[in-house]
């Protein structure tokens, strides 16, 4: 199961930083989807790295600061945390930016 699929892909606004805030939310709501009390941690990890990969990407790609990509953390298995918290303070900065 992918965090993303091509037709979500094909839904995402044209400005970028909506079209990033849109990524990310799709991303996150798929995380939180597959990860269960029942998936096993291997996966549960290999999903939250997925999640960081994609959205670091995505972040790049679309020109918003604020992210260190995964693989420039020593433990990018523990760093899932914070790099959700970063993937949520840089969302509600453009959220806000585009309301007024």
């Amino acid at each position: 199961m992918d965090l993303i699929s091509p037709e979500d892909y094909s839904s995402l606004p044209i400005d970028l930083t909506e079209r990033f805030v849109a990524f990310e939310e799709i991303c996150r709501r798929n995380l939180n989807r597959l990860i269960t009390r029942e998936t096993p941690e291997h996966f549960d990890q290999m999903i939250r790295l997925e999640y960081m990969t994609l959205v670091a990407a995505a972040a790049e790609e679309c020109g918003v600061e604020g992210f260190r990509s995964p693989w420039q953390m020593d433990r990018p298995y523990d760093a899932f945390d914070n790099f959700l918290l970063q993937a949520t303070g840089v969302s509600t900065r453009v959220r806000l930016r585009s309301v007024g």
